[in-house]
């Protein structure tokens, strides 16, 4: 009797569709993947690490339970601390992916190492801001950045000195 295959999502650096990775557009064999632990789980944000660098997208949907290709990094985090939609806004403003493309390397595909991407500062401001932040992110496209400085002004907030010029200088 034939042996029957089974298949598994995988998500690749395409998948991820303003902002959001909802569905996966290959199937692999999933003797192919038993070396990878990690399954995605929803709220998870993908950010493109190889070829195009920078693009985000949250895990939705179809994206759930499958698996990230080599070429993105899963980034986890407690949406107590950080929204998931906020650190997509974040990712993907101008600043962010300026620093994200000066530490790209390679000539041909460009490469973004993973201690490069731990080592990304990412402003936490209030739950309450980053819901601001990510809510005009969808509805605008508006810079994360921008959101940023004009919610903390207008919640007269004064933030330390330092996490002002590491994140919004």
């Amino acid at each position: 009797s034939a042996e029957q295959s089974i298949h598994e999502t995988h998500v690749r650096i395409g998948d991820i569709q303003r902002g959001i990775a909802s569905g996966a557009s290959s199937w692999v064999d999933a003797s192919c993947l038993r070396k990878k632990m990690n399954r995605l789980r929803g709220g998870d944000v993908l950010l493109s690490k190889s070829g195009t660098i920078g693009k985000a997208g949250i895990v939705r949907n179809g994206a759930i339970g499958g698996v990230a290709s080599s070429g993105l990094a899963v980034l986890r985090c407690d949406p107590n601390e950080v929204l998931p939609s906020y650190l997509v806004a974040y990712l993907t403003s101008d600043a962010c992916q300026l620093h994200l493309d000066s530490w790209a390397s390679g000539a041909t595909i460009r490469h973004l190492r993973r201690d490069s991407i731990e080592a990304l500062p990412i402003a936490i401001p209030a739950i309450q801001i980053q819901e601001r932040v990510a809510s005009e992110f969808r509805e605008s496209g508006a810079d994360a950045f921008i959101g940023i400085r004009a919610a903390v002004s207008a919640a007269g907030a004064n933030p330390p000195r330092e996490w002002l010029q590491e994140t919004l200088a």
